[in-house]
């Protein structure tokens, strides 16, 4: 994937909107392009958070919790944030590119960052998820 592309998928982000730029600037340095294939596990439900978090680019993704389908994906969203706002530090779902492909970028944020711009981002992009979540996929 091209920088501008790259650049503008930073920049456009619906949940990152209303950062400030010096934070979407080191977001943006800091990403990395990972392409994977169907049936690639992003993220394992029970596991330790690895401290990284992803932008979904292209593809779909499945999210699965206690081994139901609770939501599926396949617009330019963040993944995997929710784990940073929670008590254990674990994996709250799994979830699986279910496409023939995805495309993702891979941010690692520094701690700083962590407990600066994105703790508030954080929170609020995990309750809007389980809200979304729940209200499609009602148990």
């Amino acid at each position: 994937m091209d920088y501008s592309t790259v650049k503008e998928a930073v920049q456009t982000c619906p949940e990152l909107v209303g950062l400030d730029r010096p934070t979407m600037a080191e977001l943006f340095w800091m990403a990395k392009e990972k392409k994977l294939a169907r049936g690639a596990v992003i993220y394992k439900q029970g596991d330790d958070l690895d401290g990284t978090f992803y932008m979904l680019l292209g593809g779909d993704l499945t999210v699965c919790i206690d081994g139901a389908v609770v939501a599926q994906i396949s617009i330019p969203t963040l993944v995997g944030e929710s784990a940073f706002t929670t008590v254990s530090h674990k994996r709250g779902a799994t979830v699986q590119v279910s496409s023939n492909a995805a495309s993702l970028l891979e941010f690692r944020p520094s701690e700083e960052m962590l407990h600066g711009p994105l703790s508030h981002l954080f929170g609020e992009v995990a309750w809007d998820r389980w809200l979304t979540s729940t209200r499609l996929y009602p148990t």
